[in-house]
């Protein structure tokens, strides 16, 4: 076996180990700050990527929004006019345009809720994204619009089940009063049959 001998290099001077030492130090210190560089500007990229995405989704519901209040201004108009034809008018001839605004009235109930879309909002709201959004008044509107849309859902169900209810009611209550009349019509006429020609 074959023993090397090792070669002695001279000692070196503190001078060189402190440049090597600086050197290392930049290098390390040069890649922290270069991820961090990094880091930053993506966390820039995906907060104006999600602000996007964000605004088009409440550009989209403004537009919506903007339709369904139309519609609905509509359909008051063709409450108006059903209530004030029903209230004037004998019913026997009825004009092209009662159906129509019939129909409108009661039986298109859904068509003209709005329901907001808040799938972005949620998406960044339940990934934590929010943080990329420094912006306090960013924030408190994020905050705003959540509550906003939870109410604005819950009014719009609690709107079309009222309207639902409504609509149960008064078929219920004329209803009840035409059977009444019919069982009342009904009644007497039996009692007369019965009292005329001895039935029992």
């Amino acid at each position: 076996m074959e023993v090397h001998a090792h070669s002695h290099t001279a000692r070196k001077k503190w001078t060189h180990y402190f440049w090597e030492f600086l050197m290392l130090f930049l290098a390390v210190f040069c890649g922290f700050f270069a991820e961090y560089q990094l880091e930053h500007k993506i966390e820039k990229d995906r907060e104006k990527e999600y602000a996007g995405a964000l605004y088009d989704e409440l550009l989209e519901d403004s537009v919506s929004f903007s339709n369904k209040m139309k519609a609905r201004s509509e359909k008051e108009k063709d409450c108006d006019y059903l209530w004030s034809y029903i209230k004037d008018s004998s019913l026997t001839d009825l004009p092209k345009a009662f159906y129509p605004a019939y129909t409108t009235v009661f039986y298109l109930i859904n068509s003209y809720t709005f329901e907001p879309k808040d799938g972005i909002l949620s998406q960044l709201k339940s990934s934590g994204s929010l943080r990329y959004f420094k912006s306090t008044v960013l924030q408190k509107l994020f905050g705003d619009i959540s509550a906003n849309i939870l109410n604005l859902k819950t009014f719009d169900r609690g709107e079309a089940a009222n309207m639902i209810m409504f609509y149960k009611t008064m078929l219920l209550s004329t209803r009840t009063l035409q059977m009444n009349d019919y069982i009342t019509a009904n009644k007497k006429l039996l009692q007369e049959l019965r009292k005329k020609y001895h039935l029992k």
